[in-house]
């Protein structure tokens, strides 16, 4: 009698398994070594965002300080590209995993900031970099923050937040305002800290020179004008979020939803 063959997703089982238990502990030990060693240098980092334990009163927005925002109007959702990866070197607490593709916050009851995250190429014209949200914590304030920056992984002294990037030029999508090196260009209707899981966030330039952000495939309806010709995409697994994954990958998508079978029963 012929046994049954097996189905695509049993065949890859012990595969997937075993890669994702090399990449996990390959590089969260790493990063857990390499933060006790930073412990050791006494050097006050720079931390704009200080969220409480629980939902507290935000500070009053700015004024607009930059003419370079004007409206856009929405073309409907927006595919992700599939060439972004997360560059290796990262803020403190987190760790950069599943080739590239997923960032996650190292102790993350333990510590709500040092989850900045670069890709390790500049953004592509036209090609949207995006983010799915994989995991929340109820502990903390403030969620996840994305943008662009001047400054590459290699040569960026990473601080707490996105917004106390003091090196280049960093434009951000945190909360529900469009920031410019930390101070206000404008809001948007839609609120970061809302996000649930399963929500995804991204930035692309355009053609025409602009910065757009995207929430769930569409555009929020205001783009940045004018931007420099090079800049590397930033995100901060912040406050409640945990990880993060890149979009637009196949691979991915089956790795991702292997990954919370096996850790969940201790494989």
């Amino acid at each position: 009698m012929k046994k049954p063959l097996l189905s695509f997703d049993v065949a890859l089982l012990p595969l997937t398994n075993a890669l994702c238990r090399f990449l996990y502990q390959d590089n969260l030990v790493a990063k857990l070594v390499a933060s006790k060693e930073k412990e050791k240098v006494t050097a006050p980092p720079p931390t704009v965002k200080s969220p409480p334990q629980s939902p507290g009163v935000k500070s009053p927005p700015q004024s607009p300080t930059s003419p370079t925002e004007v409206p856009t109007v929405s073309d409907g959702p927006v595919k992700s590209s599939e060439s972004y990866k997360f560059h290796h070197n990262c803020g403190d607490n987190i760790a950069v995993m599943l080739a590239g593709k997923k960032a996650k916050r190292i102790d993350a009851l333990q510590s709500f900031n040092h989850g900045v995250v670069l890709t390790n190429q500049p953004l592509q014209v036209d090609e949207l970099f995006e983010v799915r949200l994989d995991s929340k914590l109820p502990k903390w304030f403030g969620s996840l923050d994305i943008g662009a920056t001047t400054v590459s992984a290699d040569n960026l002294q990473f601080p707490s937040t996105i917004t106390s990037i003091a090196q280049g030029t960093t434009f951000a999508l945190s909360s529900n305002k469009i920031l410019n090196n930390g101070k206000e260009m404008t809001t948007i209707s839609k609120d970061l800290d809302s996000l649930s899981v399963g929500d995804r966030v991204g930035v692309m330039r355009k053609s025409d020179n602009s910065l757009h952000f995207f929430i769930n495939g569409v555009d929020v309806g205001k783009r940045i004008k004018t931007i420099p010709p090079v800049l590397y995409g930033v995100v901060d697994v912040f406050g409640q979020t945990e990880e993060v994954t890149i979009t637009g990958m196949l691979l991915v998508i089956l790795l991702t939803c292997k990954w919370g079978k096996l850790f969940k029963n201790g494989h």
